[in-house]
Formats: C-alpha cells, sequence, structure tokens
C-alpha cells in the first residue's frame, strides 16, 4: 500500500503505471473497491496504468469504463497449461476450482465450493467463459473466410486467364474461317466474270442481270465477315479491352506492325506519330504496345510535309477511317518517301467498307511510274483490307 501511495504522489499524464495483482493481499471487496477507485484516479490524471486482478467488479469496471480496455491470455483447461494467445475485450476467468478438481481435490470439497460461489460471482465467471468461448469461434471463423477468399481470388484469376484463353481461340478460329469464306468468295467473283465474259455474245443483258444478282449477294456475305472482323478488332483495341489511353502512350495499330506514339486525343481517335508520319487513328483500331516505335524517342515531333530523306520511314500507312481528301494527299507523299527510303514493299491499310479508299490507292499505284505493282493482302496480310504496293528496282 505504501508502494501504490508513493506512486501516486508522481503519476501525471506522462506516467506509465505497472499493477500486478490489483486489489490482492486485503479484503476480496474492500480490495476490489480499493483498486476501481486507484484505477479511476489514473484515469482521471491521463495516466497509462496496466493492471492485473482477479477480482469480478474490476473486471466489470473495465468492460463498463470508456478509455478502459480489457484483456485476457487464453488457458487450456484440457492440459492446465497457457496457449499465450492474447485476446483483446475479453476478460479473463478463474480457474481455480477446475484445476483443483484435474488435480484430485475430492469431488464434494470442489461442490461445496461451487454451491457457496452459486449467486453474483458465479454468473460472472459463467459469462468470461463464455464470452472466452465465442472470441475463439470468431477467431476461427475469421481464419477459415480467409482461407475461403485466397481460394476464390485464386480461382477467379484462372478464371479470368481462361476466358482470356477462350477468346483468344475464338478469335483465331473466326479468322481462320474468315480467310477460307474470302477466299471461296474470289473464287466465285472469278468465276461470274468468267461466265459473263463466256455469254456477253449470247445472252449479254440475261448474264448481266444474274451477275448483278450474284454480286449483290456476294456484298452481302462479305458485308457480314467484314462486319464479323469489325468485331473482333475491336475487342482487341483498347477500347473493347478498356485500356486507358494518355498523350505519349505507345500504341500498335491493329493488323499491321505500325508503333507509334499518341500525340493528341479528340473525339474517339488519336493522332500517332509513327516514323516520319502523323496519323489519325480511331481509338478502336489501336491497341497498347510495349516497345517503342522504331527505337525512336517519344519527344520527336516531326510534320508529314517536311520529313527528311534521312529519317526512318514507316514500312505501313494507316488511312482507314479517313476521308477521301484527307487519305489521297498522304498516301502519294508517303509512296513517295517510302520509294526513296528504299523499300521494296510496303503495305497501305485502308480497311475494306466499301472499297472506295482501295479503289484510289490501287488508281494512285497505276499512275506512279516507281510503282511495279499492287495486290491485295493474302491470308495473313489483311486481305481486302490491305493493298501491297511492290517498287521498280532503282538503277
Amino acid at each position: 500500500m505504501t508502494t501504490v501511495i508513493g506512486m501516486l504522489e508522481e503519476a501525471g499524464p506522462n506516467s506509465l503505471v505497472l499493477l500486478d495483482e490489483l486489489g490482492a493481499g486485503t479484503d476480496p471487496h474492500e480490495g476490489a473497491a480499493l483498486g476501481i477507485a486507484l484505477l479511476q484516479e489514473l484515469l482521471d490524471r491521463g495516466s497509462l496504468a496496466i493492471a492485473t486482478t482477479h477480482h469480478n467488479p474490476i473486471k466489470k469496471f473495465a468492460l463498463s469504463t470508456p478509455r478502459v480496455e480489457t484483456a485476457s491470455v487464453e488457458f487450456d483447461a484440457a492440459t492446465l497449461s497457457p496457449t499465450f494467445r492474447l485476446f483483446m475485450g475479453v476478460p479473463g476467468r478463474s480457474n481455480a476450482l477446475y484445476i483443483a478438481e484435474r488435480l484430485g481435490m475430492p469431488s464434494s470439497v470442489v461442490q461445496r465450493a461451487r454451491d457457496v460461489l452459486a449467486g453474483g460471482e458465479a454468473s460472472v465467471e459463467e459469462l468470461i467463459g463464455e464470452l472466452q468461448e465465442k472470441q475463439a469461434y470468431l477467431e476461427r471463423v475469421q481464419e477459415r473466410i480467409a482461407a475461403d477468399r485466397r481460394e476464390i481470388a485464386a480461382l477467379r484469376e484462372k478464371f479470368e486467364r481462361k476466358y482470356a484463353e477462350v477468346n483468344e481461340k475464338r478469335d483465331a478460329i473466326l479468322a481462320g474461317a474468315d480467310r477460307r469464306a474470302r477466299k471461296i468468295l474470289s473464287d466465285a467473283e472469278e468465276s461470274a466474270r468468267s461466265l459473263l465474259r463466256e455469254l456477253e455474245h449470247a445472252a449479254e443483258s440475261s448474264a448481266q442481270r444474274v451477275m448483278q444478282e450474284k454480286k449483290q449477294e456476294l456484298d452481302r456475305m462479305k458485308g457480314h465477315i467484314d462486319a464479323r472482323e469489325e468485331r473482333r478488332l475491336e475487342r482487341q483495341s483498347v477500347v473493347g479491352e478498356k485500356k486507358v489511353l494518355e498523350v505519349g502512350s505507345t500504341v500498335q495499330l491493329l493488323e499491321s506492325k505500325v508503333v507509334g506514339i499518341v500525340e493528341e486525343l479528340e473525339r474517339g481517335q488519336a493522332l500517332v506519330l509513327a516514323g516520319g508520319m502523323r496519323i489519325r487513328v480511331p481509338l478502336k483500331r489501336l491497341r497498347l504496345a510495349q516497345e517503342q516505335p522504331g527505337g525512336s524517342s517519344p519527344r520527336v515531333s516531326v510534320d508529314v510535309k517536311v520529313t527528311p530523306p534521312s529519317e526512318r520511314v514507316s514500312g505501313s500507312l494507316m488511312i482507314r477511317g479517313m476521308t477521301m481528301d484527307e487519305a489521297i494527299p498522304m498516301v502519294e507523299h508517303y509512296l513517295d518517301q517510302a520509294y526513296r527510303y528504299g523499300y521494296g514493299t510496303v503495305s497501305i491499310i485502308h480497311g475494306r467498307g466499301e472499297g472506295i479508299l482501295r479503289r484510289e490507292v490501287q488508281d494512285i499505284c497505276k499512275r506512279l511510274p516507281y510503282v511495279e505493282e499492287q495486290r491485295l493482302g493474302g491470308p495473313g496480310e489483311g486481305g481486302y483490307g490491305v493493298t501491297i504496293v511492290t517498287f521498280r528496282k532503282k538503277g
């Protein structure tokens, strides 16, 4: 008691007070009352106090008083040993009677002790025991929930990976089917033209009518194929994959090896610097790329009309989605640059659509003296959506 009094003389807001077996060594009721009063005094002074006790009134005080927290260390009654697991918010219970019984105390003595405790003290001990059991149960439930969440996360990752693989295989199958369908349609168109040439003297008007009907049917079939191809490409783009595109992002034009840097973003389109040319491309025709375009820095800014011959020129040009006024000057300038740069073959990506850009590109190629040959792309080259241009050898 003298030691406690000495502690009170110095305890303040910056004090740490440690009290072991608070209220022990005297009448339990008076000791508990004195312990509660001592804790309240330290609380009022703002001291940080840590106390241990076996008195239930002090435990009740800790449970019902703000700024006071109770805790206990778990005891394994089966092995009569501590587990060293700390339970916050749950007071400890006394196990004296249970331990005495396990150690061989006559059962008649233990039962008389329980009869003496019948009442308030016993109900508090039972309540504390129930709280400890519930705390242990809740911790086990939390562990199972954490394990279930980890398993669910692993299953979700596996599902997303399989889903992406299935989509990739589906697109590959559809692309292969579309290539075969285009080949069949191309053969059918050639057969129809041959038939028209054979019949032009005998029944020209009738053959033309049949030809027109066949052509309309083929156009419808090509339209379905083109629409499916458009949806497949859009799924692979930043729009389909819901990727965030910013100025400075490195992108690749779908169905080509062209890689460039985004300079502007406006109304669903991006202005891309690729090699020595700036190309305005719809977002649904772009995908994010890791590699830098031709080793060039994203800070390079070169205008199309003043690209020097020594600057790198891309091996392909994207004009899909452009108007005639936008595309034709760019195609003429690009072909001139590519020829002077030394390319043997380049690609003009104009898309399928109604074939307007394709026909105009082919007309330009026919007019240029340094173009030796132009043809539509084959399997793996973009099909009807690409024109492959071969230049004459210099010298």
